[in-house]
């Protein structure tokens, strides 16, 4: 999910092939790491409303639709996203629609829970991105979120390990230009990709202004068994990849 002068990024066809070669890539971190997390916190699904917001081709709504959901609502501003979702990941209880976040109040609907996954960090307000949020999720709904971890997002350099000189290990990660939020242009799958960096306080203060009650916060470290079966997850013991945050309208 991305603003509109960036849709064209995703719906590029080679960018777009090569974001869903690198999906099913084994021992990709999105189903390694942060997808179970989030839908561990998303808990009983029977009967609710949902919205996915930013839902790509459909990984996490139909997943959702299949959990008892009793409608699952995937937007995403990409059009090949969503004619993938639709042509692969149909459900009765599923309806995709191509919509940038900042419209999201064009919906007209309410729902019990609102979840995004690694979607938000494409956005630069999030003061309005989560007042909308708020006022679509009926009382007491939650709103679950993944998204770069800051760390990660606040570099305006390319990603850098640091190495131990005679063992050759990471032990550790460079972060630079933390304080410094806004616009950052990474290169990604062959092309430039527009991001914006929020510090942690930046998130975490604009769910609390919108009214959101903070339920629970995780910055993902790799278990033991983790580590002794993908090796290179240890580097996220240096920096962690995500930020996942549950919160609910109080």
């Amino acid at each position: 999910m991305t603003q509109k002068k960036d849709a064209a990024i995703y719906d590029d066809a080679a960018f777009f092939d090569n974001y869903i070669d690198l999906r099913k890539a084994a021992n990709n971190y999105n189903d390694l790491i942060e997808q179970p997390i989030v839908f561990e916190l998303l808990g009983d699904l029977y009967g609710k409303t949902v919205m996915d917001l930013g839902c790509g081709y459909g990984a996490m709504t139909t997943k959702i639709a299949d959990s008892g959901a009793k409608s699952v609502l995937g937007i995403d501003i990409s059009e090949k996203m969503i004619e993938k979702g639709i042509a692969e990941n149909s459900r009765e209880n599923v309806r995709y629609q191509v919509m940038p976040a900042e419209q999201i109040l064009d919906v007209r609907q309410t729902f019990d829970l609102i979840v995004s996954c690694l979607a938000i960090h494409y956005i630069k307000d999030f003061e309005n991105l989560f007042s909308n949020i708020f006022s679509l999720l009926n009382p007491g709904g939650s709103f679950v979120f993944s998204m770069e971890h800051p760390m990660y997002t606040a570099s305006l350099y390319s990603q850098q390990w640091v190495t131990d000189p005679v063992t050759d290990k990471v032990i550790g990660f460079v972060t630079d230009h933390y304080g410094e939020e806004g616009m950052r242009h990474i290169r990604w799958l062959g092309k430039e990709v527009t991001k914006y960096h929020h510090k942690t306080d930046t998130v975490l203060n604009a769910l609390i202004h919108a009214g959101f009650i903070l339920e629970k916060i995780i910055e993902p470290s790799p278990s033991d068994a983790l580590m002794k079966a993908v090796p290179k997850t240890v580097h996220e013991l240096h920096r962690p990849a995500y930020l996942i945050v549950k919160s609910k309208k109080g």
